[in-house]
């Protein structure tokens, strides 16, 4: 049988849950994806021994019964102002370090200066 997921309850990792990227991009986590964006591919096809209403589930570990547990609530982080100003100095700083990066240099030791050399110019050292 196929089932859609609708909620995250219970303890899950920060790795699962929406974080503001450096870029000031959301990543959502796996399983809030799924929950956020329902459709087709993000049916599952859990084990009866893994679902809390089967009769196959083992209620040897007493567990939290996971209908009574809150939803996590699955919203976009907040961006502030002064994350905004410095999410677009990182990328353009990632750019600009990219580009450098790019333009071919044969020697490891004159890309790693033009590295330093663009970075002690971006950044008070």
């Amino acid at each position: 049988m196929k089932m859609q997921p609708t909620a995250l309850v219970g303890n899950w990792t920060e790795h699962d849950l929406p974080k503001r990227l450096l870029n000031g991009k959301v990543r959502w986590g796996y399983h809030a994806e799924r929950i956020r964006n329902p459709g087709p591919e993000s049916l599952m096809n859990p084990h009866q021994s893994n679902m809390w209403e089967s009769p196959e589930f083992s209620r040897t570990l007493n567990r939290e019964d996971p209908t009574k547990m809150p939803a996590i609530e699955l919203r976009e982080p907040p961006q502030f102002e002064g994350e905004k100003a410095e999410f677009a100095r990182w990328e353009e700083m990632r750019t600009r370090l990219g580009t450098i990066l790019g333009e071919g240099y044969h020697d490891p030791k004159a890309a790693l200066q033009a590295v330093r050399d663009e970075l002690a110019a971006q950044i008070d050292l």
